[in-house]
């Protein structure tokens, strides 16, 4: 799914460009819908055609890509091998917020 189809979808089901933006940056975000900006309920923010789609666009989304392994890392980094809808695999590294310690010496400043 392009991006662009992603926005298509979004504008077929009635979502004004505002709408468009608060639920792509919760999508990438990892947030939840319930919520609209200034803690407004979703029921409030989004047309109803929008919030009776948006389960089923938001599985199809979590459809693109899924985990298949994770390798944690004694340095809090964790190694991923994330499946894509295709079949193809894709490997990915999460460090942790404060990033990674790579000095040889006891604790790192």
């Amino acid at each position: 799914m392009y991006i662009s189809d992603f926005y298509t979808r979004l504008n077929t089901i009635g979502a004004q460009p505002c709408h468009r933006e608060r639920i792509t940056r919760a999508w990438l975000q990892g947030k939840s819908l319930e919520y609209g900006p200034r803690k407004q309920l979703a029921a409030d923010f989004f047309p109803l055609r929008v919030r009776h789609e948006l389960p089923a666009i938001s599985n199809e989304l979590n459809q693109l890509a899924q985990l298949h392994t994770e390798h944690p890392a004694h340095d809090g980094s964790a190694r991923l091998l994330i499946r894509l809808h295709d079949g193809q695999m894709v490997e990915s590294v999460l460090l942790p917020r404060d990033g990674v310690c790579v000095s040889t010496q006891v604790g790192c400043a």
